[in-house]
């Protein structure tokens, strides 16, 4: 574990104010490395199914439903102010995130609560808005991300 610590320190060494969320992201790559330095046969798919989590988080509408339920559970009319869109349009893109395990649904009388289905989750939307943070002027004047 001194090994790993080591190299936490290193690549985070910038001490975000929520350091268990780095730790918890770093021991998941940090076995995702170990799986692929050992030419593990689930590495491509490892990939593909990263590559596919990544494509549905990169519609911003989707994108928008996930920051939002950082604070806890809402519901469609919620989300539809937050997002702008109609709400059978919320949601259609909440369906796709529950098939994909990324939100579930929590009944509650006649309304239906939505949040994320992995905490780890805000781990991610945590880490991605501290690299925009960073790189976002580059990413603005990036030809290849046109919208």
């Amino acid at each position: 574990m001194a090994h790993r610590r080591s190299l936490y320190e290193l690549q985070f060494s910038h001490s975000p104010s929520t350091p268990d969320t780095y730790t918890n992201m770093y021991d998941i790559l940090w076995r995702m490395n170990q799986c692929m330095l050992m030419e593990c046969p689930v590495a491509s798919a490892r990939t593909t199914l990263s590559s596919k989590l990544f494509r549905g988080l990169a519609d911003p509408t989707r994108l928008t439903i996930l920051q939002a339920l950082r604070t806890g559970p809402l519901r469609v009319v919620d989300l539809s102010k937050v997002t702008g869109r109609a709400q059978p349009n919320v949601s259609g893109h909440l369906a796709c995130l529950r098939d994909c395990g990324l939100v579930k649904a929590s009944p509650s009388g006649r309304q239906t609560y939505y949040s994320l289905a992995d905490e780890e989750m805000l781990s991610l939307l945590y880490v991605a808005d501290v690299i925009v943070s960073r790189i976002g002027p580059t990413l603005c004047t990036c030809p290849r991300y046109e919208e």
